[in-house]
């Protein structure tokens, strides 16, 4: 049987999105928007590449923490926590304030706190750090990525330009999948 080639880049653009996301993906239909992006922040640490320095040693664990209190840091901990990328353990916890946050890899900064997004913008504008905020302008004000809704669905926006300049390097797959701002 023959494919046309518009359903060939459909049934394409199915396996790569799966592929990236891992089996996660069959389930994010019936998961909760804070499920979607407590995998999204997974594959972050799967797709991103911090400088070496970023670490304190070739096996420290990547450090994902979550500023607010909306529960989301408990969905994320158990989603992620227990997850290894190479040989790097992944762990998510709270954090209570931007300056407390030094040392993380990935900074989420949920709804809950959205009046710290400046303060956080500022602080690691140039550091290694990955923001991650749900305020559908953060990637456009300085953050690395912003998650959105888009048609119900949690997808996410990337800065490219905030990326370099925290010496971030982003897999060309997770771009494919993201909408990408400069």
């Amino acid at each position: 049987m023959r494919l046309s080639p518009i359903r060939n880049g459909i049934l394409a653009g199915v396996f790569a999105f799966v592929s990236l996301s891992g089996a996660w993906a069959l389930q994010a239909l019936a998961a909760t928007a804070s499920d979607v992006q407590a995998a999204y922040l997974f594959n972050f640490v799967r797709y991103v590449e911090w400088p070496d320095a970023a670490f304190k040693s070739p096996t420290a664990p990547v450090r994902i923490c979550v500023l607010g209190e909306s529960g989301f840091v408990d969905v994320a901990s158990a989603t992620i926590n227990g997850k290894s990328v190479g040989e790097r353990r992944v762990v998510v916890e709270s954090t209570a304030n931007v300056p407390s946050s030094s040392g993380c890899h990935i900074l989420f900064v949920d709804r809950s706190r959205r009046q710290d997004e400046s303060e956080v913008l500022s602080s690691f504008a140039r550091s290694s750090v990955l923001t991650v905020a749900e305020s559908d302008d953060f990637a456009e004000r300085g953050g690395v990525a912003n998650f959105v809704f888009v048609e119900d669905q949690v997808r996410f926006v990337i800065n490219k330009k905030a990326a370099d300049a925290a010496g971030l390097k982003i897999s060309s797959r997770l771009l494919r999948i993201a909408q990408v701002v400069e």
